[in-house]
């Protein structure tokens, strides 16, 4: 079975990118042989060339704009580059036709439409993977909307990695979605629990692009709430750039407030291991997570986890059994959930166990990877 996987481009890997990946390598053993095409040669594919994969670069206009890029120029511009991809489409149908590929996967509503098309040309079967909500999570709007819409809608199958993203796109596009859970390669973050792990001192740890609906400002806040009550508890923040005004932002509120003692900021890196182990408690108070791949590997390392009530992240936190939730945009009411951990150590103990056994049995790569391949071959019979 060969399947051609169609990416979007980036600067460095995000959760999507490394659970497409991770589905591939598990794919790949189960006779899967897959092909990688991207608009741009970048980091997602030397590490797939890495991997054994078949790489192919096709440029594109992009037609998914940031809510704070979007103006009347944008609109203006679009005729161009719709003529621009559509020449493109040729391309694709002659590198479909040339490899026999039996499915184009395409992950996330921010990659190309050009291969729709052209799978649409070739008479070769298309999935949508759908891992964001987009304009909630991302801020994005779809300059094209109705002829993308139309494409997903056409597809052989919309696949969806929560409840939550299923329910809101099966709204938008009045058909229905196949929800297949993220899945991770376990063994490459489980960690066993040592109980003297949560004896001593705390820190809360936050992983991802530092945006306002990332939430990290409530996890600042809510570190600051705790220092007023007397608490010792500190807080790493993994996503720093410095380039942005939401960055800046956190930078400059924990200067003003005296918080260097307990809160700091540590540039992107994909060493995230020796930082889930310095922690105890994980935090994801995203305003819309999709799914939460970062949730899943606080748990699987041993992390009592926090999370906002919204989006996929109740899917994966089950509040008071597997750890606990709190309304997204309440530091204070994310402050007392962090004191009933601070308060209650044999519960942080316990929640943490718990969430590891979840994320242990329920979101592992297998499990993600036999579904999805059990949605190729219902649409190749």
């Amino acid at each position: 079975m060969r399947v051609c996987y169609v990416e979007t481009l980036g600067q460095k890997l995000n959760g999507s990118q490394q659970s497409l990946l991770n589905l591939i390598t598990q794919l790949q053993g189960m006779g899967v042989k897959p092909y990688m095409v991207c608009h741009t040669d970048w980091e997602l594919l030397s590490v797939a060339k890495s991997k054994g994969i078949k790489t192919f670069v096709l440029p594109q206009k992009g037609m998914v704009i940031q809510k704070k890029n979007m103006s009347f120029m944008q609109y203006l511009k679009y005729p161009v580059k719709s003529i621009y991809n559509r020449m493109q489409v040729p391309k694709a149908v002659k590198f479909l036709k040339e490899n026999q590929i039996d499915i184009v996967h395409i992950n996330t509503t921010l990659a190309s439409s050009i291969w729709a098309i052209a799978a649409k040309k070739a008479n070769i079967p298309c999935i949508w993977h759908i891992r964001e909500f987009l304009d909630t999570d991302h801020n994005r709007i779809i300059l094209n909307e109705k002829h993308l819409y139309s494409l997903i809608r056409e597809s052989s199958c919309v696949i969806t990695i929560s409840k939550s993203v299923k329910s809101h796109w099966e709204k938008k596009l009045g058909r229905t979605c196949t929800l297949v859970y993220n899945g991770l390669p376990v063994e490459e973050y489980y960690h066993e629990i040592v109980p003297a792990k949560f004896e001593h001192d705390i820190n809360c740890l936050i992983i991802g692009r530092i945006t306002k609906n990332k939430g990290q400002m409530d996890a600042v806040q809510a570190i600051e709430e705790l220092k007023k009550r007397g608490y010792k508890i500190s807080l790493t923040i993994i996503g720093w750039r410095g380039i942005s005004p939401d960055e800046l932002a956190i930078k400059d509120y924990i200067q003003k407030h005296d918080l260097q003692d307990c809160i700091s900021l540590v540039e992107y890196t994909y060493d995230m291991a020796k930082y889930r182990e310095a922690s105890q408690i994980g935090l994801t108070c995203s305003k819309a997570e999709a799914f939460g791949r970062v949730t899943i590997e606080y748990m699987l390392a041993g992390l009592a986890t926090i999370g906002s009530n919204s989006g996929g992240t109740p899917e994966l936190i089950t509040d008071g059994k597997t750890g606990l939730l709190y309304p997204f945009g309440t530091p204070q009411k994310l402050a007392d959930q962090l004191e009933i951990f601070l308060n209650d150590r044999e519960k942080m103990k316990e929640l943490a166990i718990a969430g590891q056994k979840n994320a242990k049995e329920n979101f592992s790569i297998q499990t993600t990877a036999k579904n999805v391949y059990k949605v190729y071959q219902d649409i190749l019979k």
